[in-house]
């Protein structure tokens, strides 16, 4: 049996809120994304990308199924947009009255959290010694 964990059922702006991005990512005209301006402050503070700098990009490639231009922004972008369809598959689940899957928030999103963060740190050092160049 698998084990789950009782929780609220999320409001409806929380489920439209997740829909609503993964439909921004398939309706976004790719010519609005590509070589647009950049928007991370982190980015435009130290001059160094944040471990979620091009993920935007990387969606909206994703959804017209761009996907090796997809990855040259940011690699982790198909396993973040995996997570948030999990995710919004998860809301729409809790929302009809079944419990949450705990393997989804006890292990898929501390594994993705550690999975970004890693690339993050991982990019900005390289980045840092000269080893990558990042345009945004």
């Amino acid at each position: 049996m698998v084990s789950t964990v009782r929780t609220p059922t999320p409001p409806i702006w929380m489920i439209a809120g997740v829909g609503a991005s993964l439909c921004a990512a398939v309706l976004t005209p790719v010519s609005l994304v590509e070589g647009g301006p950049t928007f991370c402050p982190f980015l435009l503070l130290t001059g160094w990308p944040c471990p979620t700098c091009g993920m935007t990009r990387a969606w909206v490639l994703l959804g017209h199924g761009r996907w090796s231009e997809s990855l040259s922004y940011n690699p982790v972008g198909p396993l973040v947009l995996a997570t948030v369809l999990i995710w919004f598959g998860v809301l729409l689940w809790r929302r009809v009255g079944h419990p949450s899957p705990q393997w989804f928030g006890k292990l898929l999103v501390p594994l993705v959290v550690i999975a970004v963060g890693a690339y993050g740190i991982a990019r900005i050092v390289l980045v840092a010694n000269g080893q990558w160049e990042w345009d945004g």
